[in-house]
């Protein structure tokens, strides 16, 4: 053999006859596997916990866009909130229902009707707080048909019609509901309006 034949030829390493390749031992898979898994085990958690974040701050944002679009409803009724018919609407109309009344100050009211975490749509509305409640079932008469969502009003906000079978309000207490911004007596400052709810309100 020449001596330019050699050239780029490497020769075996100790222990490795040649025309052998390197290759992983039994035991190094085993580590590699091993370590792989507690990376695994470390990092799922962290990005559980980034998930969740994404999800809460997507659902705050989505509950400040609701927020806002009850603002410009009072604002464009002279403080008063919409008139809710209870159990009494026109059948099948949604009439009073919050969502359709607010509907007109979106542009895609689908894309703020979810919360990340609360995607799920049931007609079993109160059995889980992880699902959303629609679409209607027994209760069609009292909504939009279409009507979807995880987030929920505070019904003793409404305003109540002034002639009517709900006349009274919910209970019977025509005096709890707010009617207006700042109403029962001030108190109505310090309560929610809006929030993730099980139901359409409640």
């Amino acid at each position: 053999m020449t001596r330019s034949s050699t050239i780029g030829q490497r020769a075996p390493s100790c222990g490795q006859a040649a025309g052998q390749t390197a290759a992983f031992t039994l035991v190094e898979l085993l580590v590699t596997i091993g370590i792989i898994a507690i990376l695994i085990a470390i990092l799922l958690p962290t990005l559980a916990r980034v998930k969740q974040a994404a999800n809460a701050s997507t659902c705050l944002s989505n509950l400040r866009g609701w927020s806002q679009a009850i603002m410009l409803y009072t604002t464009e009724n002279r403080g008063r909130y919409w008139i809710d018919y209870g159990n009494y609407p026109t059948p099948g109309t949604g009439e009073g229902t919050w969502m359709r009344v607010l509907a007109t100050y979106y542009r895609n009211l689908d894309r703020y009707r979810l919360c990340p975490a609360a995607t799920e749509l049931t007609g079993n509305w109160g059995s889980t707080t992880i699902t959303a409640w629609g679409p209607i079932q027994f209760t069609s008469f009292l909504f939009d048909p279409n009507d979807f969502g995880s987030y929920g009003i505070n019904h003793w906000l409404n305003d109540l019609p002034r002639t009517g079978p709900f006349v009274n309000g919910w209970r019977n207490r025509p005096d709890l509901q707010w009617r207006r911004v700042g109403g029962h007596g001030g108190k109505a400052t310090d309560a929610p309006i809006i929030a993730d709810c099980e139901w359409y309100g409640g």
